[in-house]
């Protein structure tokens, strides 16, 4: 005999599988009032599960639903664009868009993350148009969101000769949707994207940038590469021209950080998009120092070879200093300021950063920079190693 949890959800199962038939059966008429009614029906199923709350998209009923969602989706973006192949991709997203019940996100962070813990089945989109002349190519990024950035989302390729058929596919996709920039085109004539987006918390001013290079081949959009780096406090900015990208964050030290919303640590990224690749030329920092001393202080914190950042000796000095980690559980926290007082003597550079327990470094830039000293500062005025 079944449970009465076991009952409940064979009973979720076979109304899923009952409501999926149904929509199949009636799935030839693909015009846009007749995919709002069924794509209406998917999200309401979705938002009002057996115990009248939000399904888990982890599920697997969830899941069937999703793709049936995406399905009425790339129908609705196929049918606008067959019918407007000239209109621009905001267009686009205001026709998709309308798949949404009425009432939109606040925009205030508070009141968003309340909003989506009730809501997580509200369609975000962000569309591109890219391409030459007749050809015309559509991206466009369709995602549900619950609070701190976990998403379900899909990307969706629309192309085709204007005016004649367009076709449209697409695919799961968990990378950056905030922006698309056309990229030139491969020797293989293949049409690159770069596509970016700053990942913002609910509240404050923490965040992460995300980088992916895509090419589409005329059947998959896949990745060329992918870099993350810290964000936040104002400096995130993507330029791309012609073949140079560029993308100014705050890099992606992994020891050295400083306040959310401040921006004294800069860097940027540069790439090369060029016939046959892209190249990932490097990450310059404003202050050079900073990755210098931030590669030493992790290397030597997790007692690995120091080099090619410092010395086994300046590691040694640092380990007298720091004899047990401030946090056991995260070795690499020093609570320590990146903002750093730099002099000059000689090759060397003394650099003093504040924090809990105040550092000397001295940088020797004979040949390869490297850290040579660490030591604490005794006294207020003692700032040389």
């Amino acid at each position: 005999m079944l449970s009465v949890s076991h009952a409940r959800a064979l009973r979720s199962v076979l109304s899923v599988a009952a409501f999926l038939t149904t929509l199949f059966s009636d799935a030839a008429a693909a015009t846009p009032e007749r995919i709002r009614e069924e794509y209406a029906r998917v999200q309401d199923t979705l938002a009002r599960g057996p115990d009248g709350r939000p399904r888990d998209w982890a599920g697997a009923d969830a899941a069937r639903l999703i793709e049936v969602a995406w399905r009425l989706v790339g129908d609705r973006a196929l049918a606008h664009v067959a019918a407007h192949p000239d209109s621009p991709a905001s267009d686009l997203v205001t026709a998709v868009a309308e798949l949404n019940p009425p009432g939109v996100p606040p925009d205030y962070p508070e009141f968003l993350e309340e909003y989506l813990e009730k809501n997580p089945y509200h369609l975000f989109l962000d569309a591109t148009r890219l391409g030459e002349g007749d050809h015309v190519l559509y991206l466009l990024s369709a995602y549900y969101r619950r609070p701190l950035y976990d998403r379900r989302g899909e990307l969706f390729v629309i192309e085709g000769t204007a005016p004649d058929a367009f076709r449209e596919v697409h695919s799961q996709y968990d990378g950056p949707c905030a922006r698309f920039d056309a990229l030139p085109s491969a020797s293989s004539r293949h049409i690159r994207v770069l596509a970016t987006e700053q990942y913002l918390p609910m509240s404050g001013c923490d965040a992460g940038g995300h980088v992916r290079f895509l090419e589409w081949d005329g059947r998959t959009m896949r990745t060329l590469f992918h870099r993350t780096y810290n964000a936040g406090g104002g400096v995130w900015d993507v330029r791309v021209d012609g073949e140079r990208v560029e993308v100014k964050s705050k890099g992606n030290t992994k020891v050295l950080f400083d306040c959310p919303c401040c921006d004294y640590i800069q860097a940027t990224a540069k790439f090369r998009v060029g016939p046959k690749g892209v190249e990932d030329i490097g990450l310059e920092y404003t202050v050079p120092e900073i990755p210098l001393i931030d590669g030493f202080l992790h290397r030597a914190l997790h007692h690995k070879d120091p080099s090619p950042f410092g010395t086994p000796k300046a590691a040694h000095e640092l380990h007298q200093i720091l004899k047990v980690p401030s946090d056991p559980e995260y070795p690499d926290y020093v609570d320590m300021s990146p903002v750093m007082d730099i002099t000059r003597e000689g090759n060397d550079e003394i650099v003093r950063m504040n924090g809990d327990k105040p550092l000397v470094f001295r940088i020797n830039r004979r040949d390869t920079p490297r850290v040579t000293e660490v030591r604490a500062v005794a006294s207020p005025g003692d700032t040389s190693p």
